[in-house]
């Protein structure tokens, strides 16, 4: 007897033909001007057709002194420059020491910028059975029903399958492309400060974090304190 999934007729995604992919342009900017440009923004992985809605970034300008050096201090000059001073719109994963998983960066600027935003949270879009299978997780899981599939830099990798392995170009075909999106109604955005390493938190930190405040329920935003809505 077939299941019942298998009497489910396939519905082919419309995505591609609804929404216009982003230009080099639009990453040609600073890393602020870029995380708080990505917020409501899609992630589309071509392989798998899984779509994502980026909910949560932070900025990491390279004049950033302190704060760039320190969190990114496993490389050398030279690596980090290798690694993040390309053309802007390129997904780069890294992972940090202190990390069970890989996160994921975008550059920012024109060529040799080095500002990177860091991807910290998405939402499932399309293919969420996809990101759950790849998460390990079910719709019975706690996590799913929180809406925590990718709420966390790891999760979000881990829920894009590694299909950032060959570091897209996001404004081409392939890979990973970013398409345009919009803040949904009624969602508010979030402004506050970075989450950095302990030891760094008496730096500051500035507010280089941005959120959509509804779709995105992480605990590091628990702090008020810490939080402004911008105007839209």
């Amino acid at each position: 007897m077939a299941e019942i999934r298998d009497l489910v007729p396939f519905v082919p995604s419309t995505f591609l033909a609804e929404h216009e992919g982003c230009n080099q342009e639009y990453f040609h900017c600073g890393a602020v001007e870029l995380a708080r440009k990505l917020l409501g923004q899609f992630l589309y992985c071509h392989q798998s057709k899984v779509v994502v809605r980026i909910l949560e970034t932070e900025a990491y300008p390279e004049d950033d002194d302190i704060v760039y050096d320190d969190t990114f201090d496993a490389y050398t000059i030279e690596e980090r420059n290798a690694m993040f001073k390309i053309k802007g719109g390129t997904m780069v994963a890294w992972r940090p020491v202190t990390s069970v998983g890989y996160h994921l960066y975008i550059t920012a600027g024109e060529e040799d910028c080095g500002d990177v935003v860091y991807l910290r949270s998405c939402e499932p879009i399309e293919g969420r059975h996809v990101v759950l299978e790849r998460r390990g997780l079910n719709n019975e899981s706690p996590q799913t029903t929180i809406n925590q599939v990718l709420i966390g830099p790891s999760k979000v990798a881990q829920g894009l399958g590694k299909e950032w392995e060959s570091n897209p170009v996001l404004y081409e075909e392939g890979g990973v492309q970013l398409f345009h999106g919009t803040v949904p109604p009624r969602e508010k955005i979030l402004c506050g400060i970075r989450y950095l390493p302990y030891d760094l938190s008496k730096v500051n930190r500035g507010n280089m974090r941005f959120a959509l405040e509804k779709r995105n329920p992480t605990p590091k935003y628990a702090n008020k304190k810490t939080l402004k809505h911008l105007e839209q």
